[in-house]
This record gives structure tokens, sequence and C-alpha cells, in this order.
């Protein structure tokens, strides 16, 4: 904008600073889906690169991301938010949510290479999975990440988030009432 572009907001991302991160500072609805899971068996474990190579593990994952997909109404996008989490696998850090019997849910990060970060997303879930999973591997992913001096997290841009809110793309008032729409129906679509 300085420049003189015209700046259009696509979004909004949600970013942990992990150098003043605490587990303990999440809302309380937070931390009480997390102790539900914990008290229902749910861990939350690490992967480490020979465990995903493993394939009682490589098979289970992607028995859940197929799972995962059939209860998506849209088509598996590959341009904006393409769903990859076994593309570039060797990079990438994995966390599992287990049960006894199963895994229930899973989640892929990615390095954010020259900028001392992680980029967390897909975050994949059987639909039978308890509520509060999603919660627990996104907060336990991020203790590792701070103890090992990584310096931020990011959910990734959730696409045409926020463009109601007021201040927000001001030159383009009515490009931005489309998206605000688009983003509140677009399953009608």
């Amino acid at each position: 904008a300085e420049l003189g572009f015209g700046v259009l907001q696509v979004g909004k991302e949600p970013i942990f600073n992990l150098n003043q991160y605490s587990p303990k500072n999440h809302d309380s609805k937070i931390l009480s889906s997390i102790r539900q899971v914990s008290k229902k068996g749910i861990s939350i474990e690490a992967l480490s690169r020979e465990q995903m190579k493993s394939l009682t593990i490589q098979t289970e994952l992607a028995e859940i991301l197929d799972q995962w997909f059939l209860t998506r109404r849209s088509e598996r996008m590959q341009l904006i938010s393409e769903v990859s989490p076994f593309k570039y696998a060797d990079e990438k850090r994995y966390f599992i949510a287990k049960s006894e019997s199963h895994i229930e849910a899973f989640l892929a990060c990615s390095p954010v290479f020259g900028k001392n970060g992680f980029f967390i997303h897909d975050l994949i879930r059987r639909p039978t999975a308890l509520n509060g999973v999603s919660e627990a591997l996104t907060i336990k992913a991020l203790e590792p990440f701070k103890s090992e001096g990584y310096d931020f997290a990011s959910l990734g841009v959730a696409s045409l988030a926020g463009m109601s809110d007021p201040g927000v793309t001001p030159s383009y008032q009515f490009l931005k009432k489309i998206m605000a729409f688009v983003f509140n129906y677009h399953e009608a679509f």
C-alpha cells in the first residue's frame, strides 16, 4: 500500500509466537476438550521418520485420509489449498492421536525454511474421532516446536475469513462484499 499498490485481504492467518507461547494460556474450553480426550485414553505422539515409513502406519493414515475426503462436499483442491499430507514427507513432522486400537487422527507440519517456524496443516481425522482431538493434536505439536527453539507456528491462511471485519479492504468495498458472501454461503453453490 505504501508503494501505491491496492491491497486486497483474502483471509486471516492465525500465528503462535512460540517465544511467548504457554499452553496454559488457551481458552478454558480448549483446555477442557484436551483433558476430555486424554481421559478417554487418546494419547498424542510424534512420529519419527522411521515410524512414518512403516507400511502399517502408512496404510492406516491413508485410510483415515480417504475417510476424511469422503466427508468433504467439495472437490479435492490442488491449487490454493491442496491437502497432501504425504508429499515431501521426509521434511515434515507428524503427530498422531491414538487410542488403544487405532489412530483417530493425524497432523502434518511443514518447516518454514529461512523463517525458523512451522506450518501446521493437513489435520486429518476419522469421522468418528472424539471432539477435542484436533485441538489436542495442534496444542501438543506446539510443545516440541517451542522446546526446540522455533520462533512461530502458523495455522495457514483461512481463505476469505475476516472479510466482513471493519477496516478490511476499504478500497474494494464491492469486491469485499462478494468475497464475504462467498465465504458465508459457498456450500450453496
